[in-house]
């Protein structure tokens, strides 16, 4: 049986497991989206350019802020990630949390507002929150999680004069 605790990567704390980059991701799929829309809005595609339009997503942006950061701090997590990477690491499990409950919130707020219910919308928006609710779940229980973001690679050891 694998012990998902002992795979640890070359700098010696356990490495991010694909399915937490994948959730990192998942939690900041606003930003993609927004990513995508421009890309596709500068590119000339009018098929794709209407990702960037409306007001109903961005308010989320500012929760999703929490994710990229904790997607920055995973890119840095290494001896020379410095301090505040370091900071953001050790409570990315709770920003994560904080990320999917937000959605969840959101999604919540704006069914509130609806004024009927939208069949592929709706069913859309109640999917994801179902999942952004099982992954604040998962993360926040999940002690390889704790365990994953409690490691950071010390820093190098001081030159000496």
């Amino acid at each position: 049986m694998h012990d998902p605790f002992s795979d640890i990567n070359k700098h010696g704390v356990i490495a991010i497991p694909a399915l937490l980059w994948a959730i990192i991701l998942f939690e900041a799929r606003g930003w993609i989206l927004a990513f995508f829309g421009f890309v596709s809005a500068v590119i000339g595609s009018r098929e794709a350019s209407g990702l960037i339009s409306g007001d109903s997503w961005q308010p989320i942006l500012i929760a999703e802020l929490l994710a990229l950061l904790v997607l920055w701090a995973a890119l840095r997590r290494t001896p020379d990630g410095g301090e505040l990477p370091r900071w953001l690491w050790r409570h990315g499990q709770a920003f994560i949390c904080l990320a999917a409950a937000s959605h969840v919130a959101w999604a919540l707020l704006r069914h509130a507002q609806a004024a009927a219910w939208m069949a592929w919308h709706d069913d859309q928006r109640l999917l994801l929150s179902i999942a952004d609710a099982l992954i604040a779940l998962g993360i926040w229980l999940s002690a390889h999680a704790r365990a994953v973001f409690q490691e950071f690679p010390p820093p190098p050891p001081a030159k000496a004069p």
